[in-house]
Order: structure tokens, then sequence, then C-alpha cells
């Protein structure tokens, strides 16, 4: 099985490191080639593009030079990410390590690794914010969830409990009600595809959201209406027994035979006899045809003669 981040880190491990003294060296032939390319000129003359073609060697060799730093960087800010793996912070830190090569001064004394480290997380951060949520939040937000996220443990393994917002909130240095929309918005958006296991069934989450907007079809209105009229012809007693058990009269918990057997005087077993009946004539009614008459009812040759002769 191929490992992308193994092999790029076997590849960069073969490019030998920069030494002080070439540091400044490849430093000084960029910064000719920078300044000759901000002049946004076409004539150079011979020289110039000489000094063009070692300045982009020697900016080459900075950057291969110099890919190590990058991959540690990218290693300690990889738990900041949601979507973001590590070869994409770490083609983002090189991307800031390319543009610490131009901007680079070896004349101010300071070292090229301490000056490139700071491009290089500044396009690592960059990233986190832009590209690794669909919706992006504020900086200043990412900047106070990540402080948060690494101060609550402590926090809540000195004291033995939660921070509240207003502690939030000081040690963020945030107002609480800033505070309080950051906590609300810190996941990213999930797909309605996403697989929700239980321990009794596999969901899609789209299949546990309730729509609201839903609007029955003309024939679910319609079979809605038959159902009422259905009911409508059951005995007052039949009615009674249905509503209640059903929850058809608005109440929450349907009612126990029992409960509705000492209201109507009657026994559990009459009230579920009651209640079966009922269902049978909801159905009988439901199947028939709106419109349609009933078919006769056809008696045998016996049944026709007995009852002639009764």
């Amino acid at each position: 099985m191929s490992d992308p981040v193994g092999d790029y880190l076997k590849a960069i491990g073969r490019i030998p490191l920069l030494t002080p003294a070439e540091e400044i060296e490849l430093g000084h032939a960029v910064k000719q080639m920078m300044a000759l390319l901000k002049t946004e000129r076409t004539d150079f003359t011979r020289q110039e593009k000489l000094v063009i073609r070692r300045g982009k060697k020697a900016k080459e060799r900075m950057i291969t030079g110099n890919l190590r730093l990058v991959v540690s960087c990218a290693k300690k800010y990889a738990g900041m990410a949601n979507s973001l793996e590590l070869l994409d912070l770490i083609q983002e830190g090189n991307i800031g390590l390319n543009r610490a090569v131009e901007l680079f001064d070896p004349e101010r004394g300071y070292k090229f690794s301490t000056y490139s480290f700071w491009w290089i997380r500044q396009g690592i951060m960059r990233a986190t914010l832009s590209n690794d949520r669909l919706l992006r939040l504020p900086a200043a937000a990412v900047e106070a969830l990540r402080r948060l996220r690494s101060w609550q443990p402590h926090f809540e393994a000195k004291h033995g409990r939660l921070p509240t917002i207003a502690e939030c909130a000081k040690y963020c240095k945030v107002t609480e009600a800033a505070m309080l929309q950051y906590l609300n918005h810190p996941g990213d958006c999930l797909s309605l595809d996403r697989k929700v296991e239980s321990e009794d069934t596999k969901s899609a989450l789209i299949d546990l959201i309730a729509d609201y907007s839903y609007s029955p079809e003309p024939e679910e209105h319609h079979q809605a209406a038959r159902l009422r009229d259905a009911v409508d012809k059951l005995t007052d007693v039949q009615k009674h027994v249905v509503s209640k058990y059903y929850c058809l009269d608005g109440d929450k918990d349907p009612t126990t035979f029992d409960a509705i057997g000492e209201g109507l005087g009657l026994s559990r077993q009459t009230v579920m006899q009651h209640k079966n009946r009922a269902l049978q004539a909801l159905k009988t009614e439901m199947e028939r045809s709106p419109g349609k008459p009933q078919p006769r009812r056809r008696y045998s040759s016996l049944n026709w003669s007995s009852n002639q002769a009764a």
C-alpha cells in the first residue's frame, strides 16, 4: 500500500541542509534577482539575465534545503485541521516558504529558518481558516476556539468542572456574546448522506431529519378525508375506544383498555372486542373503492332453497 507522506519524507531526506554561509550567499543571489524583477522590464542585458538565472537556481536551492522545516511546522498544526490532510498543510507551508525566500534579506543578520518559520506558519494557518471548512469562520473565532480547546482540559482537571461562558471569554480575551456565538458554531457542515449507525439500524442522516415543509399530496388528503368519514360511521362506543386507544382525540399517550373500560362501565375484554370490530369496519370501508357500489351478496342454490322453504 502506497504511503504518500512517507515517500515525500524519504525524497526530501536525501536533500542536504544549508549551512549559514550558503544561506547568506544564496540569499544575496535571490535578492539581486528580485530587485531586477520588480522593475518589470523585459529588455534585460546579458549580465542581468545571468543574475536572474543564478537567482532562480539559488531560490530553488533555498526552498529544497528547507522542506524539512515545512514538514515539522505542518505536523504541529495537523491537529487543528478537520478535513485537510498533512500533505495539504505541507503544500500550503511550501507556498509560505516560497514567499519567505523572495523577501529574505541576509544583511539583517538573522537566520533564514527563523524568518521563514513565520511565513510557513502563516500559509498553514491561512489554509486552515479558508479551506478547512465549507463555511468559513472569522480568523478571530478560529483562534479563540483553538485556544479554548487546549485550555479547557487543564481547567477541568484543576477545578473539576467545565468553565463558564464568562471564564472562557476572559481567557480568550473576547466578549461573552462573541464567545457564545463562537461556541454555537464549532463544527463543520455534515453530508446528508452520512451514515448514522446505532444498535438498531444504520440510516443516513437525511432519514433522521424532520421535513417541516412537507405538504401532503392531494391523494393523501383524499385518503385522510376518507378515513375521517369511515371513523364517523362507527358506533359511538367504537369511536370512543379507537379515539382513546390511538390518541385520535389529541392526547399524547394512548389510554389503556382498563381505563377505557372504567369510563364506559365495560370489561377489558369487551373493550378489546369493540376495538377489533372498529378496525375491521375501518379496513372494509377503506378497501371499498369510492363511488363504486358494493357487490350484492350471492347465495348458493342450497341456501336459497332453504330460505324459500323457511
